[in-house]
């Protein structure tokens, strides 16, 4: 919102005023002093205050999640999903793509930590976990979920633990009060300042991240992974794609075309939401896959419809054509490809 002050001041009669009334327009020039050194400060809090509210979001703020799983079926149709990585692979259940902390206000959340993930530093719990539900199939599974730690999970990390959005607001709600009196300027100027040096230390940080090596994880921040890795393998249960539609008499089938329609009903009912994404992939012989879903969790990780649209992805399944839920071969070189 935008605020405009307008200020009329009306030029004194050209005509010569007596004692009196010279006497009046001093008094009278005074009192408009007083209300333009109101209106100047009233200004300057009106400028400060937005400028906090702008900057105010910083990388660590975000109101809700994405969460973006994945049928291992399409992916290894086309790509040549490898045997070590996909030997433990769950055939009942999607793999996980990520769980995103967003942000309807403009910049995403990203990039808050540059601790590395290594495998074989996490308890062998969550590493079975992983390899079960988190597979990189055709690719490094350390290297996917490191990406996916690095750029999003260290910043759903520093909500959970006590350093994000919580500690933002109450900042925000102590600036914005409009009773503070003016002796509070001061601290104020800090604390904008602050906020301007944290919110470039994290662009900085998130623009070098992927370039700079991995710092290794202290005991602490190895707990932070694992938390976020079972966080997001029960999300990923919890809203178990392929059980909904198996519930439903939709398993995987080769040669059975099914209509969009026909996936999207039973899954908003079941979500309870009808601004989740699906997204298809052609494979070599050209027939849409169902590929991945993606939808929208409150911070109580519950499905809620998304505060903005998921962001329009090239691949999002055609509605009018027909998209094929492919068989997940446990050997996945032979797995269907035509």
């Amino acid at each position: 919102t935008q605020h405009i002050f307008f200020l009329m001041i009306r030029r004194p009669p050209r005509s010569t005023q007596s004692r009196s009334s010279a006497a009046s327009d001093v008094y009278k020039r005074q009192n408009q002093l007083k209300v333009l050194n109101n209106i100047s400060m009233n200004q300057y809090t009106f400028v400060l205050l937005t400028t906090l509210l702008i900057i105010g979001t910083s990388s660590y703020e975000y109101e809700y999640y994405v969460l973006a799983t994945k049928w291992q079926g399409t992916v290894c149709a086309k790509e040549n999903c490898q045997n070590n990585l996909v030997k433990d692979l769950s055939t009942t259940s999607f793999n996980l793509h990520g769980l995103w902390p967003s942000s309807s206000k403009g910049q995403q959340p990203q990039n808050c930590k540059n601790s590395g993930v290594q495998l074989q530093k996490l308890s062998a719990e969550v590493q079975s976990q992983i390899s079960q539900h988190w597979s990189g199939l055709y690719d490094s599974t350390e290297k996917f979920v490191d990406h996916e730690w690095t750029k999003h999970g260290s910043c759903w990390a520093t909500h959970e633990f006590g350093n994000g959005q919580n500690q933002v607001e109450s900042v925000q709600t102590q600036e914005l009060n409009p009773d503070a009196e003016d002796s509070d300027v001061e601290l104020r100027k800090h604390k904008l300042q602050h906020h301007r040096q944290r919110d470039q230390h994290q662009k900085n940080h998130s623009h070098k991240n992927e370039n700079n090596p991995r710092i290794e994880a202290n005991e602490s921040e190895i707990q932070q992974q694992e938390s976020f890795f079972r966080q997001s393998i029960e999300l990923a249960q919890r809203y178990n794609i392929y059980e909904i539609l198996k519930n439903h008499g939709i398993q995987p089938d080769n040669s059975k075309p099914l209509q969009f329609s026909q996936i999207f009903s039973i899954l908003a009912d079941n979500l309870r939401t009808q601004t989740f994404v699906l997204i298809c992939q052609n494979n070599r012989g050209g027939r849409q896959q169902l590929f991945e879903v993606r939808m929208c969790l409150d911070l109580q990780y519950q499905t809620m419809d998304c505060p903005t649209p998921l962001s329009r992805h090239s691949s999002e399944c055609k509605h009018n054509d027909s998209i094929y839920y492919p068989v997940y071969d446990v050997s996945p070189r032979k797995a269907f490809s035509t």
